[in-house]
Formats: C-alpha cells, sequence, structure tokens
C-alpha cells in the first residue's frame, strides 16, 4: 500500500490497467493521477466526483460541468457528452461501456 499526498482530500479513486492511479479531488475541480512515486493534479474545473477506468484511460463525472468527460492515463481530456442533469456516479461494464448516473 501507498499513500500519496493531495492538495485536498481524495473523494473516489480508482487504478487503472496500466497501474496509473486516479482520484477526484471536487473542492480543487481537479483529478489527481498517480505514477509510481509521482502524483499529477489536473484541473478540470467544475466538480469532479467519480472516477473509473475505462481501456487505457478514465472516466470522470463533473458535477460542475454536467458532463462524463474521457481522459487518458496523461490526465488529458479526449471527450465529453453535455448532459441535461448533473452527473454524479458512473458504471462501467466489462466491455469498456458506460453509464452516468
Amino acid at each position: 500500500m501507498q499513500f500519496v499526498t493531495t492538495s485536498t482530500p481524495a473523494h473516489n479513486v480508482t487504478v487503472g490497467r496500466t497501474g496509473v492511479t486516479a482520484a477526484t479531488l471536487p473542492t480543487a475541480g481537479r483529478l489527481a493521477l498517480v505514477y509510481g512515486e509521482r502524483t499529477a493534479e489536473i484541473d478540470f474545473g467544475g466538480r469532479p466526483h467519480d472516477v473509473k477506468a475505462v481501456g487505457q484511460g478514465f472516466v470522470l463525472t463533473n458535477e460542475g460541468l454536467g458532463r462524463p468527460q474521457l481522459v487518458d492515463r496523461r490526465g488529458n481530456a479526449q471527450g465529453s457528452v453535455r448532459l441535461a442533469a448533473n452527473p454524479h456516479d458512473v458504471a462501467v461494464t466489462s466491455d469498456g461501456r458506460f453509464a452516468p448516473g
């Protein structure tokens, strides 16, 4: 087990296929990515709530922006979908499909 320090408390945490750990930092509007001994915080704005591993990256629900966002393992936004309501949680199936909730 490894402990890391982030700028604000982490909310939801997941580990991707590549070994990168992702954690939402809702009060800072960021996603923290942990690569072994190195931690990076990426600013997404809004209020990131949930994160799940999908493919080589992650899907992030962002309540403040009203959209789930696809993020690669380096923290680059790859796309998003605008929703009528703010997404809270997200589920990912074994085939990599996801459904925001």
